[in-house]
């Protein structure tokens, strides 16, 4: 009974390759499928309350653009709609990677050293692009009229860059076994 309660557990989690296995009898440890449903319903919120406060932003922008002369306002509008749906994109990113770090950190045990080393190096550039992506989308949000196509090349640049690694990342977790989540799983296109 004790066994088919912990799998049918596993089976109605968001995460069912997320879980840990006990040493001695590798059956998924309730703990391990409760902390990975937890961070994986952490960030799906998040990545509604952005999703939010980009609507909002998009409004904001629409209503700023009356009070603002007509050139002004249509680059106002084209900046702040790529800035509004950069930062949905990097949110979709960023649940992606939660969901991603939560699915490795379950099933670490099962993977090899060299695949280990390849997957932590990968988490490593991940976090590099990450931080590119920030940059360049903080840059974008502020940037000026006479800047403007650079900004956009390279937010654009750098978040599909962070998608290309994640996407690594998620090809060389299912070549290693691992069974990923939905949101892990999920493209972010």
């Amino acid at each position: 009974m004790k066994m088919t309660s912990l799998l049918i557990a596993c089976g109605l989690a968001l995460a069912p390759g997320a879980c840990e296995k006990d040493k001695d009898d590798g059956v998924p440890s309730p703990k391990s499928v409760e902390n990975a449903e937890k961070e994986a319903m952490e960030a799906k919120d998040e990545v509604k309350e952005q999703m939010k406060d980009v609507t909002k932003e998009v409004e904001d922008v629409a209503e700023e653009a009356n009070d603002v002369g007509p050139a002004s306002a249509d680059f106002a509008r084209e900046r702040d709609e790529f800035v509004a749906k950069a930062k949905a994109r990097m949110s979709t990113l960023d649940a992606r990677m939660a969901a991603l770090k939560a699915d490795l950190k379950a099933n670490g045990a099962r993977i090899k050293g060299e695949t280990r080393a390849e997957m932590d190096e990968l988490m490593k550039d991940i976090a590099e692009e990450q931080a590119k992506a920030k940059a360049a989308f903080q840059a974008a949000s502020s940037g000026a009229k006479d800047r403007w196509d650079d900004l956009e090349k390279n937010t654009g640049e750098a978040l599909e860059d962070l998608s290309d690694k994640t996407d690594s990342l998620a090809e060389k977790m299912k070549a290693a076994g691992i069974k990923l989540r939905a949101k892990a799983e999920a493209a972010d296109k």
